[in-house]
């Protein structure tokens, strides 16, 4: 640009800098686009930079006369200043608007359908377990935890089992330094339930347990059982069978059938194996009964008159019952699982197929 020698010609040359600038700056339209702050940036140079007409400017003031000088510094100074604030003012403008965007953009209808997202469901054995203990507790019985650790006598001395008995030993049960061990099975709370409370006693106890065998298809070191225990005056067997029938109909969803098989258990007198009538073939034999027609599901029997005795009740005036069954082995049989292993694999494509645990 031409470098004014005049004052009057000096001022001109300013505002005409501001004319062309507001001619420029009108074209803005503030629609948060990235021209927009392309064009702030550039006036930005255009005007306020070093090879910029205001600069210029600046450097021509030493020509004027001396007494211009101080109106010419003030009138450059002040159009720097005005430019200055309106690409300022328009910059935060812009922010704002692109702010306000942004946050119409993310804001989440709520009047929207959601989006489900997968949150896993329930473990089979968890809901059978649930399921199981809420029958239960509709019959009357008390839900107990006893314990996982515990020692040999409250283990075995109390249940009557003899000393040569091969459960005592390592291959079958897990000792612990000290002499304590882990429970192989749930009745071991039996007696300590006993001399808890005074009959009538009407418990359950649901639980880990823990054997010294091999895994396979149909055995685990850890499993999970569930015991039941019932004493009053006057109990009978037909009470154990009655129990059980509405226990396990209740548990498969329909009207079945139960059996009794002598067996020898060393806290029961009786001792007795439970079958249950198929579920799947109806008693007339099937790949999962192995033919037989009925699925043997628990082990009971009517409380030994020793052990009641250990739980500090009179056994000539009182008797019960107890049973205890494999959680696994009734889920494997009830929905036809080929290999309880699959309960421990955390397996996707096996726990979707239970969406009724969800």
């Amino acid at each position: 640009m031409e470098v004014p020698l005049s004052l009057d010609s000096f001022l001109e040359a300013v505002l005409k800098e501001r004319s062309d600038f507001d001619s420029q700056f009108s074209h803005l339209e503030f629609s948060c686009t990235k021209e927009d702050r392309e064009v702030l940036s550039g006036l930005r140079v255009r005007f306020l930079g070093r090879k910029g007409p205001l600069a210029l400017l600046t450097r021509a003031i030493g020509q004027l006369e001396a007494s211009a000088r101080l109106t010419a510094g003030q009138a450059v100074n002040e159009q720097k200043a005005w430019i200055e604030e309106k690409i300022t003012q328009a910059e935060i403008v812009l922010q704002e608007k692109e702010q306000k965007e942004k946050v119409l953009a993310e804001r989440v209808d709520v009047t929207l359908p959601g989006r489900r997202k997968g949150g896993g469901t329930e473990h089979p054995l968890v809901a059978s377990m649930m399921r199981a203990l809420d029958i239960l507790a509709s019959m009357g019985f008390v839900i107990r935890f006893g314990e996982e650790i515990g020692t040999e006598e409250m283990m075995f001395d109390v249940l009557n089992f003899p000393k040569d008995h091969p459960a005592r030993l390592e291959q079958d049960t897990y000792y612990l330094e000290g002499g304590a061990l882990l429970r192989s099975q749930t009745s071991s709370a039996q007696v300590s339930l006993m001399r808890a409370h005074r009959p009538p006693l009407r418990f359950v106890v649901p639980g880990k347990c823990f054997r010294n065998e091999e895994i396979s298809s149909r055995s685990l070191t850890v499993f999970h059982q569930i015991e039941g225990l019932y004493v009053d005056r006057e109990v009978r067997l037909g009470d154990l069978l009655a129990t059980l029938e509405f226990f396990f109909s209740s548990f498969v969803g329909r009207p079945t059938k139960l059996r009794f098989r002598s067996s020898y258990f060393p806290f029961v007198e009786p001792g007795l194996e439970v079958d249950l009538l198929c579920f799947l073939c109806g008693g007339h034999g099937c790949f999962t009964c192995k033919r037989s027609g009925w699925l043997e599901v628990a082990g009971a029997g009517m409380i030994h008159p020793n052990v009641l005795r250990q739980g500090q009740i009179d056994s000539e005036v009182y008797s019960g019952f107890a049973w205890g069954f494999g959680l696994e082995r009734l889920v494997l049989l009830l929905h036809g699982i080929p290999d309880i292993r699959f309960f421990i694999e955390n397996r996707p494509s096996f726990l979707k197929q239970f969406p009724w645990c969800g």
